[in-house]
């Protein structure tokens, strides 16, 4: 009964948040379970999460040229970890009883509605799922999807747009954390750099790149507890060339599953 309450409340927020739309939309923000994601920045003495994750790329609109290329990319940089990994596109694995199989869900590039409509079961399964000790990673263009509800509210933000397009950028790590030791503090690369709107306040920024302005950094990765789960996100990943390059899946994307798995 409390789940199903929680669930109602949830819909009925999300619901009317996206009736705002296009201005930016209120985020359904619980931290009652939340643990310090900032200072909890390695993975756990004992890992209790399943060493399996779901790579999830579903997309209803636009469809990146290097979504199927990050997914196999991602799952061959887990393999030799001893993390098991499975790939879908079909929402009808996201059910309590499905995502119950996995320590996370990994959601590549995903647009439209990836997960049905915004109160759709598979929805409230995830969020769900993360607030109950999961695992959500959130790969490029996660930020794009719904424009609003309760998977904005996990992801942390809404896309507002990419200005200048694929460019080169220098970015900045930032503080010390597990999903960025394998980083330099300072790099130049070349990608999709996105600007958001109501960005959570919970965010902890792990990295920043410079905006089109040269002026301002935008938060580009960061993490975040989500009740007793861990949240992961980072908006790079939009050319193919990235997911051809082990060493960059390595240390931009594999930490950040490695931290949300405990591992």
């Amino acid at each position: 009964m409390a789940n199903t309450t929680r669930a109602l409340t949830l819909a009925a927020t999300a619901l009317v948040a996206c009736d705002r739309l296009p201005p930016p939309c209120e985020l359904d923000i619980d931290t009652s379970l939340a643990t310090d994601a900032e200072t909890d920045s390695g993975p756990a003495g004992d890992a209790s999460l399943a060493p399996r994750v779901l790579v999830y790329f579903r997309a209803t609109a636009y469809r990146h040229e290097s979504t199927l290329t990050a997914v196999a990319a991602i799952a061959a940089a887990l393999s030799p970890l001893g993390i098991a990994s499975e790939t879908s596109e079909d929402v009808s694995i996201v059910t309590p009883a499905q995502l119950s199989r996995f320590g996370a869900v990994v959601v590549v590039s995903p647009s439209g509605e990836p997960f049905g409509r915004v109160d759709s079961s598979a929805n409230f399964a995830l969020v769900e799922f993360v607030r109950g000790g999961g695992g959500l990673v959130g790969v490029h263009s996660v930020d794009s999807a719904y424009g609003c509800g309760m998977f904005s509210t996990l992801v942390g933000c809404v896309f507002a747009g990419h200005p200048g397009n694929v460019r080169t950028a220098t970015c900045r790590t930032e503080g010390a954390h597990a999903v960025t030791s394998g980083l330099a503090p300072q790099f130049d690369t070349a990608d999709e750099f996105h600007a958001f709107n109501n960005f959570r306040p919970d965010n902890i920024v792990v990295l920043r790149c410079d905006a089109v302005d040269g002026t301002t950094r935008l938060p580009i990765a960061w993490v975040r507890a989500e009740g007793a789960g861990r949240v992961f996100v980072n908006t790079l990943g939009h050319p193919v060339e990235r997911w051809n390059d082990a060493a960059w899946v390595a240390m931009q994307i594999v930490p950040g599953i490695r931290w949300v798995l405990r591992r």
